[in-house]
């Protein structure tokens, strides 16, 4: 077998649509969320199931514009926020639906969510997607309130080290818009996990762009990655021969 087999890729939500005030209707995900169904084999036999989804949500730009807004939205920033909180909410919905069908479902999150672990006041994108999300009173959208997930996700942003908390830079300002979301079954399955980003970009200045020979600042983000180690199966095989309970373990790594 393959170190790594691909059992399917599947888009989702191409064709989900936001619904505008004046009753029509725009598409939700310019950039749907890409789901991978895999297995890790390890040389002992050993096999790690996984499901992999990549995202790329609505970014914060003119989140809050008060230009004068279509399709019935009074302004620019109210459309943007309602379609970012549709976003979040589709995506919460969407690992619900993975988790409700497969207890055993190892998910992995992951990509530009374009959003701080943190409400920000505007929408709570990212707790929406982990099942934490904020009061609705809390956030200036309606309806981010409504708790979709269920067991929570993880934002492995909580046990990445403060001072490497971040994969961005505006204006001057470090800030995490890339994260990595683990399910419980993700955590209970695995002995380690190690989160920690490729610093290329983040940490060095634009003119670094004009650089030929060099792939620093070739984006304004830091790859994210993520270190998963799989924890000890034990086998409880019983040897009738001798009567005694004998135990294997294999090692299985990602």
């Amino acid at each position: 077998n393959p170190r790594v087999q691909v059992l399917g890729v599947q888009q989702y939500g191409k064709e989900a649509t936001l619904a505008n005030p004046d009753g029509s209707t725009s598409l939700l995900n310019d950039r749907p969320p890409l789901v991978l169904n895999a297995v890790v084999h390890e040389a002992s036999g050993g096999q790690y199931p996984v499901t992999v989804i990549v995202n790329h949500l609505r970014s914060l730009n003119d989140i809050d514009s008060i230009e004068s807004g279509s399709d019935g939205w009074a302004t620019t920033g109210e459309r943007v926020r309602a379609k970012r909180v549709a976003q979040a909410s589709y995506l919460a919905g969407l690992v619900n639906t993975l988790q409700q069908a497969d207890a055993n479902a190892r998910i992995v999150l992951t990509g530009d969510f374009n959003a701080f672990e943190f409400n920000d006041g505007y929408v709570d994108a990212m707790n929406v997607v982990v099942g934490t999300p904020s009061p609705d009173n809390a956030t200036v959208v309606p309806g981010d309130g409504v708790d979709l997930v269920n067991p929570d996700l993880i934002n492995l942003a909580s046990i990445t080290e403060p001072s490497e908390r971040y994969s961005f830079v505006f204006d001057g300002h470090a800030q995490s818009l890339d994260h990595v979301l683990v399910n419980e079954e993700m955590v209970v399955s695995t002995s380690r996990i190690v989160p920690a980003h490729a610093r290329i970009n983040a940490d060095y200045p634009e003119v670094n762009r004009n650089l030929a020979d060099s792939p620093s600042r070739l984006s304004d983000h830091d790859p994210v990655v993520t270190y998963l180690f799989p924890r000890e199966v034990a086998d409880l095989g019983v040897t009738a021969a001798i009567g005694t309970p004998r135990t294997a373990r294999t090692s299985e790594t990602t």
